[in-house]
């Protein structure tokens, strides 16, 4: 079974993937690796990588960069395979049309329907995403769980 969610497209195209759900907005330069597409700035989602999954994000944060450092993720073969934001801005759309994948505007209420590792199918043309299969349901808890403590003290640049 599954439930349509209805929105806005910003850029057209239609993708099935796995979900990656963010609380928070997603950066630029230094958020990712981009040879890997793992997300490496402090983030509840450090350690998971944007590679092929429909990146679902509040909006886009950082500079006017922030789209060419999305390009090189699909110049190394790590891009999203969509994105969908509570709430967009140029930097998103812009992102979107240099990566050509589509993406799509859901409020929150509506977003925080999907969660990570559910499939889903987004259509950037009708502005709609279908959660197609529950698939892991990996909560943000789970995520922070699984991740190694670390000292910050042995780490001044993160404190």
């Amino acid at each position: 079974m599954s439930e349509t969610i209805r929105g806005r497209g910003i850029y057209p195209g239609v993708v099935e993937g796995e979900a990656l759900v963010m609380e928070d907005c997603l950066g630029g330069y230094g958020a990712f690796n981009v040879r890997t597409g793992e997300i490496i700035e402090a983030s509840p989602n450090k350690g998971h990588s944007v590679a092929g999954k429909v990146v679902f994000f509040r909006r886009a944060k950082g500079s006017s960069s922030w789209s060419i450092w999305h390009q090189a993720l699909k110049f190394t073969g790590s891009a999203p395979a969509a994105y969908v934001v509570q709430e967009s801005n140029t930097q998103v759309a812009l992102g979107a049309v240099v990566l050509r994948i589509p993406a799509v505007e859901l409020g929150r209420a509506t977003a925080a329907k999907v969660a990570t590792g559910d499939w889903v199918r987004v259509n950037g043309d009708e502005g709609t995403v279908e959660i197609i299969g529950a698939g892991n349901r990996v909560t943000q808890a789970a995520c922070e769980a699984a991740k190694p403590s670390r000292d910050l003290a042995s780490h001044p640049t993160e404190r």
